[in-house]
């Protein structure tokens, strides 16, 4: 049931060949390519456009018109990644791992001609997504007045649109739209410097660009309610790993999965330093009460004899009633998850196949949010946090390098952070509790692949246990439908609640 992601190349909307089919006939790509993408540290708010170098081969003198003609830089590109219709896969699926523009076009003479004598050329574009065409709009000289922070967000929306970005929408958290912001001097200041002021100034945040769906959203708080279920999602037959329910999040869904530690590269290293450990807060902001006057707002926890690690920035709010509440928002997020120390980052192996699309869609978004992951058998989390209530061994991605390569697949390094789990810890799992048992006249009774090979379940009513649905440690024993995970322990079972969440799901969509 594994399913194959392949990239597909579009510049200005044309399909470019990924094969050497047509190398004589249109420019083609037939290298790969590397994504870079969001931040690598939860506690900065700093952000970048995302980039990619898109690598051609031009034997038809395509690139050299449009470099000569000035129509190379500016050049919309796009990158989706495909999986074919299939038995497996009942209509195509596309989704957008990059979108935005080249920046910048290189060529370079290659050793090897056309049958026709024409000498190849190596073309190297070098794109950043769409939101760095905020840096080319400029506002001003007129000051913005006092408004809304949802007026605000899309004057700035707007002020994208002029130099070209295209951007549906700027979202972030409703509670903060209706507040008002104080009037504020731009002159000179770029659309993109203004969306980075806008997010900071909604408690200390930033902003993530989703490039699938054309828009920027907020980065969510990795403090959130989650429960963990006992799943089945591998293309083994019968790994089980425990695994985080989906976060919704404004309407939007991030689905979790279970990553194995022992099939992700990478020494669990973990990094403590000031970032990790702030305990002074500083918001300075215009108060329309005294005519707008500057002022610096504080809290502080600092024990005696320590120093101050503070985090400060500026706010365009102009009330008081809204800047304490949004301190003590940037307070928990600082003194909560944004207080442990950096996970180690995590490299999955090449691979050209995914077991389910939750999988790929999972590896395969170059973008921050809160996808959960579990990390079964994480060494990082048990030395750490293995004896924290309100944290599991999941994480959610920052930021990375997503990386195509057209013999080995794909392979992403991921800069990830610790969800703090928001859900009050149930009693867990015990030996006794895993065992599967047939609840409804729909629950399964037998492993999701039995049914492939033709193998016939025990016959079993509602209310009875299911033992071709048991779990064993290793390989599958005969009569005995699953195994864990090779890189689970009996450790991870303690995220396991002692109810309908150790019986398994199975995830194969």
């Amino acid at each position: 049931m594994a399913i194959e992601p392949r990239p597909v190349f579009f510049i200005d909307g044309k399909q470019i060949d990924c094969s050497t089919k047509q190398i004589n006939d249109a420019p083609v790509s037939i290298r790969g390519f590397t994504v870079k993408w969001g931040r690598s540290e939860y506690a900065s708010s700093a952000q970048s456009p995302a980039s990619v170098d898109v690598h051609m081969i031009d034997s038809t003198g395509e690139w050299s018109r449009r470099i000569r003609e000035n129509r190379a830089i500016g050049s919309k590109v796009m990158v989706r990644w495909i999986i074919l219709k299939s038995p497996d896969v009942p209509e195509q699926i596309e989704r957008v791992l990059f979108r935005g523009r080249v920046q910048k076009a290189t060529a370079k003479p290659l050793k090897s001609f056309s049958p026709e004598g024409v000498r190849r050329w190596e073309i190297i574009l070098t794109c950043a997504d769409r939101t760095a065409e905020m840096g080319n709009a400029t506002a001003g000289p007129a000051d913005w007045p006092r408004e809304t922070m949802l007026d605000r967000a899309v004057r700035v929306r707007d002020l994208g649109t002029v130099a070209g970005s295209d951007i549906k929408e700027v979202y972030f958290a409703p509670e903060w739209a209706r507040y008002q912001c104080a009037p504020l001097k731009v002159e000179n200041k770029t659309a993109l410097s203004l969306m980075a002021d806008l997010y900071t100034s909604i408690a200390a945040d930033t902003y993530t660009y989703d490039p699938h769906s054309n828009v920027v959203r907020q980065a969510i708080r990795f403090s959130q309610p989650m429960t963990i279920h006992l799943g089945s999602f591998d293309n083994d037959r019968g790994g089980v790993y425990p695994v985080p329910s989906d976060i919704v999040y404004d309407g939007k869904t991030y689905p979790g999965v279970s990553l194995g530690a022992c099939e992700l590269i990478g020494e669990p290293e973990v990094v403590a330093d000031p970032a990790t450990d702030i305990n002074r807060l500083e918001c300075t902001w215009d108060d329309q009460s005294t005519g707008h006057q500057t002022y610096t707002t504080v809290k502080e926890n600092i024990n005696p004899g320590d120093s101050r690690r503070v985090l400060s920035w500026n706010s365009w709010y102009d009330d008081g009633y809204i800047i304490d509440p949004l301190i003590d928002a940037v307070w928990n997020r600082q003194r909560e998850e944004g207080r442990r120390p950096r996970h180690p980052d995590i490299k999955t192996f090449w691979s050209k196949t995914f077991p389910t699309l939750r999988m790929a869609e999972w590896v395969l978004q170059a973008w921050e949010n809160t996808r959960p992951a579990y990390i079964a058998g994480s060494m990082a989390y048990e030395w750490l946090l293995g004896d924290q209530p309100g944290y599991a061994p999941i994480v959610a991605p920052l930021g990375g390098e997503t990386t195509y390569n057209p013999k080995k697949g794909w392979q992403v390094v991921f800069h990830v952070h610790w969800i703090h789990n928001t859900t009050p810890t149930p009693p867990p799992v015990t030996w006794q509790g895993i065992r599967q048992k047939k609840t409804t006249t729909t629950t399964p009774t037998a492993p999701w692949w039995w049914a492939l090979i033709g193998k016939q379940p025990t016959p079993v009513t509602v209310g009875e246990y299911t033992p071709d649905r048991d779990l064993t440690w290793g390989h599958v024993a005969e009569k005995a439908g699953y195994r864990f995970g090779n890189s689970v322990t009996w450790g991870d079972m303690k995220h396991v609640p002692n109810d309908d969440g150790a019986q398994i799901q199975d995830h194969l969509t």
